[in-house]
């Protein structure tokens, strides 16, 4: 197994490693860690091959600054749409809209389907970071079902429907371009499509609240 000392120095930005790293996620996106090699990454980036071990340690040092990059990046947009403070339907459209915006860049859908390799083709460098997506993903969603059931526990319903909510808009980030060649203008109407997944999610919310509420009499 490929390991990274999770306590690597990290260097500071910079427009060389900037450049490394946007070549380096385009290379692993298209062909998985084990597919990309460093003197292939250091060539798209017009850099010698000694430059990812001057900025990154090691290729599994990049390859964990990238995935890094990509929780970061969703954990900062996430609370910058302050769900915490909201409650129902304007929470999921707050949800909904912030994911779904971030994952229309080209950047971020590179992370993702950096993300999505990691899942499927498991390398193990980055197993101590992998929990932190559903961490995240518990507290934001997870807050908000229980303050709609009334609930001050992270239950295995809770856990479901966090899911069930979160999994109904991240069909359109996994499967966005092959939608897209299929059903083409499905998302010219962003907004319509944010406010079909916040209907859903309140539907999902009603159900379980209902079963709730009948298991307890």
């Amino acid at each position: 197994m490929v390991t990274a000392d999770p306590g690597t120095r990290v260097k500071v930005a910079s427009p060389a490693r900037d450049r490394l790293a946007a070549a380096a996620l385009e290379t692993f996106a298209r062909n998985g860690y084990h597919g990309a090699s460093t003197r292939d990454i250091c060539a798209a980036a017009g850099m010698n091959n000694a430059s990812i071990h001057y900025h990154f340690g090691d290729k599994a040092g990049l390859y964990r600054e990238l995935y890094r990059r990509a929780l970061d990046s969703y954990d900062a947009t996430v609370q910058a749409a302050a769900i915490g403070s909201r409650t129902g339907r304007s929470a999921l459209l707050a949800y909904h809209g912030a994911v779904l915006r971030m994952h229309a860049d080209d950047g971020f859908a590179l992370l993702t389907q950096l993300h999505l390799r990691e899942e499927s083709e498991p390398t193990g460098i980055v197993d101590d970071l992998r929990p932190h997506g559903l961490d995240m993903l518990f507290e934001v969603l997870g807050g908000l079902v229980q303050r709609e059931l009334g609930l001050t526990a992270m239950t295995p319903a809770v856990q479901r429907l966090v899911l069930s909510i979160h999994g109904s808009g991240l069909v359109h980030v996994v499967k966005r371009r092959g939608i897209t060649e299929a059903v083409p203008g499905l998302y010219d109407d962003l907004d319509g499509l944010i406010e079909h997944l916040a209907d859903v999610g309140m539907a999902m919310i009603e159900c379980e609240s209902a079963r709730h509420k009948t298991t307890k009499s």
